[in-house]
Parts: structure tokens; sequence; C-alpha cells
């Protein structure tokens, strides 16, 4: 008996067994797992680059433009800044007219016929005149007149001002000074125009060295602003003669050449100039051929030009009564910038001007000291460590 149940427990169990196999073959197969929410999934309605969609879609709006900021005043700092970094203020290259207006404003015979003129004169150059006169009170009261030296560039530019009339275009100090001359003619200040102006310039044919004759007119008289001559045949003249006065170097570096003799062909005509009355403030324009210049030579003319100038004898040999000059200002030019020295103006007790010397770039004063001290700013001795400076270089000189 305990066979016959064990062997029905067995059957019990291989029964139960193969109901199991037969119930998980029967079985579906497991459901696959969601996937996971990926975070660059692609948005729902978003077209590709490119798509038909894209392309014609229509353009978008654009932008409104931001209104110009208002243009702040510029301060002495500001100048200051840019004088540094030898940089233009605003749209235009102003400092050949800074540098003028204050060698201009140091010539006490100028500024005495200028301040006699009426002001609100009439004239095509009347706001030429005008805008002058409102720099030169900034500059007696050492302010930067950053305004009125504006409105005066571009009174001059209309007036044919040449390159003061193109933007950042590099102006000339001499040909700036020639066209505020003819302002002042034509602006209600003659007065003022002829004291720049040295009248009865004119050029004489002298007797043949061979042949002999009588003295011919060669040029007619006319009126000129500035005496130019060639600083290079100064420099040479200097060399050959050192003892030379300066006056003396500046007539001979300005003779032309001998012309030639009608009867023998040969070139022994002298031309001589003559000159009735010298300005009563000379401007002499020291025209440089290259920017290469050697220190020394630059020192040699500055030393020459501060002597004592007989201003009838740097512009003709005529035997006349000395004109003894002292120089008031030096316009120099380096690195496409113009800077001014000045003299400060004499006292009322004292007329003759001070020994001593102010750098005024920007309109501001940077410096100041003695002769020596002039020369050493202008034509730096090329040692170490100034052997990369390179000299400053006077264009223009004012005597009265």
């Amino acid at each position: 008996m305990s066979e016959s149940v064990a062997l029905a427990d067995a059957d019990g169990a291989t029964r139960a067994l193969a109901e199991l196999a037969t119930s998980d073959a029967a079985s579906p197969a497991e459901a696959p797992k969601p996937k996971a929410t990926s975070l660059f999934k692609k948005k729902k309605g978003k077209k590709a680059f490119g798509s038909k969609a894209v392309l014609e879609a229509p353009p978008k709006a654009p932008k409104p433009a931001r209104a110009p900021a208002p243009a702040a005043a510029t301060s002495a700092a500001s100048f200051a800044a840019s004088a540094r970094r030898a940089a233009d203020i605003g749209a235009q290259n102003n400092c050949s007219l800074e540098a003028l207006a204050v060698a201009l404003h140091a010539a006490r015979p100028f500024t005495e016929a200028f301040g006699r003129a009426a002001p609100g004169g009439s004239g095509p150059d009347a706001d030429a005149v005008a805008a002058l006169r409102l720099v030169f009170a900034g500059v007696g009261k050492k302010e930067a007149p950053s305004g009125p030296n504006e409105a005066l560039r571009q009174a001059l530019a209309s007036r044919g001002g040449g390159d003061l009339a193109r933007a950042f275009g590099y102006a000339d100090a001499a040909e700036v000074f020639e066209t505020l001359v003819r302002a002042l003619d034509g602006g209600g200040a003659p007065g003022a125009a002829a004291a720049l102006k040295t009248d009865g310039y004119a050029l004489v044919k002298m007797p043949c060295l061979i042949c002999g004759g009588d003295e011919e007119p060669y040029q007619p008289p006319t009126s000129i602003a500035s005496v130019v001559c060639v600083a290079q045949d100064v420099v040479r003249l200097h060399a050959e003669e050192p003892e030379a006065a300066f006056h003396d170097l500046v007539r001979r570096s300005r003779a032309p050449e001998p012309l030639s003799c009608p009867v023998t062909g040969e070139r022994t005509v002298a031309v001589a100039a003559r000159a009735a009355a010298p300005a009563r403030v000379l401007a002499l324009n020291l025209n440089w051929a290259s920017t290469g210049v050697r220190h020394d030579d630059v020192a040699a003319v500055l030393r020459g030009a501060l002597c004592p100038l007989d201003a009838r004898r740097a512009l003709a040999d005529d035997g006349g009564e000395p004109d003894v000059r002292t120089l008031v200002a030096v316009v120099c030019f380096c690195a496409d910038h113009y800077t001014a020295y000045v003299r400060p103006p004499p006292s009322v007790v004292d007329l003759e001007y001070p020994p001593s010397w102010t750098c005024h770039d920007r309109f501001l004063e940077t410096g100041a000291g003695l002769a020596d001290w002039l020369v050493d700013q202008v034509a730096p001795p090329p040692d170490p460590p100034n052997d990369r400076l390179r000299p400053k270089l006077p264009s223009l000189l004012f005597y009265v």
C-alpha cells in the first residue's frame, strides 16, 4: 500500500510539471518597455533648415536703428590724451590750424591789428574772421577752443582751403597760413592781413659780370605772406660758412640761379630781390625736402633762427637800414602732427619778450623752458634713450 501511494504522488508531480511547461509555451511574449524620452527630441511642428516652409517664410522685420548718442563736449583732458597719441579730434585734422592760432596769438603786432578790426565785419570771409576772434579769446584764457577752431576750419575750407575740406586730410601749415591771410583780407580785417604781408617784393636782373649794363626788372613788385626758403640749402650754406648770420643764409638760399647774358650766352646775370617794407610779423617758411633729417642739422638751423634777424637783409641785399626782429613763435612738424612753441607776451612795463618758451599741443601747454630747452625739445640729442626719436622740423618761424 505504501508503494501505491508513492507512485500516485510521483504521477501527480509529473502531471504538475507538464502543465506548468504547457502554460509557459502558450503564454504571449512580454510587451517591450517604452523608450526613454530624449532631452534633444525634435520639437513637434519645427521645420528643418532648407525645407519649403522655411524658404518661403516671410523675412523678419529689421530692428529699428538706434538713435545716435548726443556728442559729448570735448574736455581739455581728452585733448591732452589725443595729443599724446597724435590723433585727430572729431572728423578732421585741425592740428595745423591750432598751431597757427597759438603762434599768431603770440605775435603782438598782429593781435593789436586784429583787435582794431571792427567785430561783425562784412565780406565773403566774415565768418572766418568771427571764428578766429573766438579762437583767440579761448587761447587768451588758456582754454582749448575746439568748437570755434572747427568753425574756422569749415569757413576756410569753403573758401578754397584745399585739404582743410577733406576728412582726415593732412593740411600743410604754410598753405593754411596763406589761406588765412586771404580770409582776413576778405573778411573785414585788412589791417590784420597787412601786418602779415611784405609789400613791394620784386626780383631784378643785375648787370652782367662781363658786359656790365644797368639793373633791369625781372619780376614785378607783389605782396607775399611768407618768405619761402629750402631748409636743406640753409643747412648746406651753414656748413660752408658756419660764422654767417642766419638772415644772410636765408637770403642766399633764396637766390635764383644766374641767367644767361644775351650777348655772351654765359650765365653771368645774377637775380636779386628787393622789398619795400618787410611785414610787421615776418613769417619764414622753411621747406624741408625730406623728413629724414639729422638732429644736428635741425638744431643748427634752430639755433641760428633764435639769433636776432635783420628782416631786410633776409629778403634783399639792397643796403637799406637794418630791421632787427625777434623770434616769438615756431610751428613744428613731426609724424603728421603740428605743435607750436611760443614766447609769452611782453608785459605792459617791459616791451621785450621774456626769454622763456612754452610748448602748445592741441592748444594745451605741455612744457616750458629757455632756448636750450627748446632746441632739445625740437631736436633731441641722438643718444639713448632718444636714439629713435625723430626731430621736429621747424616749418614756420614768426618774427616781430
